[in-house]
């Protein structure tokens, strides 16, 4: 079985992708002691505690495969007027020096897109690779064409030492992220969009969250309240969602419909206290003789159902229909990140949305994996 290690591990995506792809990983290295346990209570291997660059290459197992996600704030792009430090200097060139001494058949690097342009990549990781021998492919992927529910451009680096680095696996179909995360609904927070992301909503969704039921401020109403009066409107019969993400008023408003996929997640998603939420349309449409009916959602059984209102075609149809707002909680991030729901999330919210928004989407890199290592 190919053995791999792992240069800042974070939470494990990257684990989690090898171990989806046969790839058996025996050791990660991880700074940060909080993100690090929870990275360890996950996997059977050894989580290494420390800085990078205190850590001698030649004291660890030889790998197969090795894999670097260095530190990327200072090269993203909510940081347009930082440079490039000493300190990522240091660290790049730590994994040309891992490179040099474990030599690994296979070589990933994934990073923000503006890493492709530092030094840090130009002059001193790619010629270590090439020096050592290895043929290398660097280009800018979105985790969307890989199957992961959730756009995410990054830079990723594939090399293999004394071969050729086989293509890329061929693009698939984006997928949708409420089909990602359909099944959890039911237990996501009620929640209401802030009255600035309501000013800041397209026009033809506010009309389409008035009509399903949401307005005045779009206060949930409670189990035992009526739900609110609403029309047929056949139109949005195939809506079933789309999602918002804004995290202040002075900032663009990122919306996606149900069949897309999420915007990328951060890091500080909830650090504010201010998740992605959506909206969710729940109905079930029915003819004359029964012949085709969809469930409503997100109702329960001791709830109020929905007002129903006879379409002006007589009686060939009825639709119910109605409009919950929901608060991404961290399980909805991880599937959207493609964590398995096997994978242990923390108690708490800004440690796990953290680990989550810094790592490599798991799906991701398995499909890279199998690719470049089969």
């Amino acid at each position: 079985m190919t053995k791999a290690g792992v240069l800042f591990g974070g939470f494990g995506g990257v684990e989690v992708g090898m171990s989806q792809a046969g790839i058996e990983p025996v050791w990660s290295i991880e700074r940060d002691p909080a993100i690090a346990a929870v990275a360890q209570a996950n996997f059977e291997h050894k989580i290494i505690v420390a800085d990078i660059l205190s850590v001698d290459p030649a004291n660890l197992e030889a790998v197969d495969l090795l894999h670097a996600s260095p530190p990327c704030p200072n090269f993203s792009n909510a940081k347009q007027d930082a440079v490039e430090t000493e300190n990522d200097i240091a660290l790049a060139r730590k994994v040309a020096e891992f490179v040099k001494v474990q030599r690994p058949r296979f070589f990933t690097l994934e990073n923000v897109p503006r890493y492709r342009k530092s030094d840090s990549w130009l002059k001193i990781i790619q010629p270590a690779l090439y020096e050592a021998g290895y043929m290398v492919h660097a280009a800018l992927l979105n985790s969307a064409d890989f199957g992961v529910p959730q756009t995410r451009r990054r830079f990723i680096v594939r090399a293999v030492r004394g071969g050729f680095v086989p293509w890329l696996p061929q693009a698939e179909p984006w997928p949708g992220w409420f089909q990602a995360i359909e099944d959890l609904i039911s237990e996501l927070p009620d929640s209401q969009f802030a009255n600035w992301q309501w000013a800041l909503m397209p026009e033809e969704l506010k009309t389409m969250v008035i009509a399903n039921g949401c307005y005045e401020k779009l206060v949930s109403r409670l189990a035992s309240e009526p739900i609110f009066t609403l029309t047929a409107n056949s139109n949005q019969a195939e809506i079933k969602a789309f999602i918002i993400n804004s995290q202040n008023m002075n900032s663009s408003l990122t919306v996606r419909g149900e069949n897309e996929p999420m915007f990328t997640i951060v890091s500080n998603m909830l650090a504010k206290n201010s998740p992605p939420k959506a909206f969710i349309v729940g109905g079930q449409y029915q003819t004359a003789n029964n012949a085709i009916r969809r469930i409503p959602q997100n109702r329960l059984s001791d709830e109020p159902i929905w007002t129903i209102t006879a379409s002006e075609h007589g009686d060939t149809r009825v639709w119910l229909e109605t409009g919950r707002v929901v608060a991404l909680n961290t399980r909805a991030l991880a599937r959207l990140q493609s964590f398995p729901d096997w994978y242990r999330l923390p108690d708490n919210r800004i440690l796990a949305c953290k680990g989550i928004g810094n790592a490599v989407p798991p799906m991701w890199y398995q499909k890279l994996a199998e690719g470049l290592t089969r």
